[in-house]
């Protein structure tokens, strides 16, 4: 745009609140330096993976679109207010899609809005459970941290704290490539930019489900402590900082 003396500073996340539900193992140092180069594949709607772009982050382990994901039941949640401009009809549309694929998922919806009325009728029929506004952030975080995927699918967030909670609670996310969420994915194993569509949403879930559950948790943490909110405090500092005369200039 043209602006000149712009100074980004990243919003954080409360690591202490937002958390796994079990420990971790500290990782090699090689994925801990991952976090800033992590390679980069693309999911197709198909549920494939192939090569894309430096821009899209994507965790798809040794193994092929065949791979049987028909065991175990999958948690899926959202986290998102329910209204328009966040598209939470496409989280539904692509549970939709995993259950005719023959995977046990499920989804849990955690927000409100105007269009919770309209999404429960569009639910029907699927294993999909509203919980409504959650105001206690502790049990918001441990019901983030029981799930294996969150499915993000608004294109229009321009940091994603949401995205950024789920990551801190070891919960590997999709995002579409539209808007500021993907920038918060690090490590190969911590989420999947897609082209924001219920397939495109459906294969990237599969493509994360391909990924060992404890290297993705591991990689989702990692992603959202790069952000603690000391960080942010720090820069907002040292930015005013920067634009406060000296002493010497003051006198």
């Amino acid at each position: 745009m043209g602006a000149r003396n712009v100074r980004r500073v990243p919003l954080g996340v409360d690591l202490d609140i937002f958390h796994p539900l079990e420990p971790i193992a500290e990782p090699a140092g090689a994925l801990r330096g991952a976090a800033d180069r992590s390679r980069h594949l693309g999911a197709v709607p198909d549920g494939t993976a192939r090569a894309e772009a430096p821009r899209s982050h994507v965790a798809v382990p040794a193994g092929g679109p065949d791979d049987d994901l028909s065991g175990a039941a999958v948690n899926l949640v959202l986290v998102s207010r329910l209204s328009r401009e966040k598209h939470p009809g496409r989280a539904i549309e692509a549970l939709r899609l995993l259950v005719h694929a023959g995977i046990a998922a499920q989804l849990t919806v955690i927000g409100d809005g105007p269009l919770r009325e309209r999404l429960q009728q569009r639910a029907a029929g699927l294993p999909v459970q509203f919980l409504g506004h959650v105001t206690d952030r502790a049990v918001m975080a441990d019901l983030v941290a029981r799930a294996d995927v969150a499915v993000c699918p608004s294109p229009a967030e321009t940091f994603g704290l949401a995205v950024l909670e789920a990551l801190a609670c070891g919960t590997p996310v999709v995002v579409p490539r539209d808007g500021a969420a993907r920038e918060l994915l690090g490590p190969v194993g911590s989420g999947i930019e897609c082209d924001g569509t219920p397939d495109g949403l459906a294969a990237g879930v599969q493509a994360l489900l391909r990924v060992p559950a404890v290297e993705r948790r591991r990689a989702a943490r990692l992603s959202a402590e790069r952000f603690p909110w000391s960080a942010t405090v720090t820069g907002m500092l040292e930015l005013y900082a920067g634009y406060l005369p000296t002493a010497q200039a003051a006198g």
